[in-house]
């Protein structure tokens, strides 16, 4: 459920989120997938995301909310 709703949004149930979590949850899978053999993969955590992406999901929405 987490992997195919939340990451790959499968369903439109939280496709216009702002959440940061979810935000950096599905940045970290797409760097996960970025190589296609799994010796050059990047470890993402599932669930337990990298605190790099936080801070680039969080850098998306100010520059988003100083838009409006």
């Amino acid at each position: 459920l987490i992997h195919d709703v939340l990451i790959h949004q499968r369903f439109s149930w939280f496709n216009r989120t702002d959440n940061i979590y979810f935000r950096a949850l599905r940045k970290a899978h797409k760097i996960h997938h970025k190589k296609l053999g799994k010796e050059d993969g990047e470890c993402f955590g599932m669930l337990f995301v990298p605190f790099k992406y936080f801070r680039e999901a969080w850098q998306y929405n100010q520059k988003r909310r100083s838009m409006v």
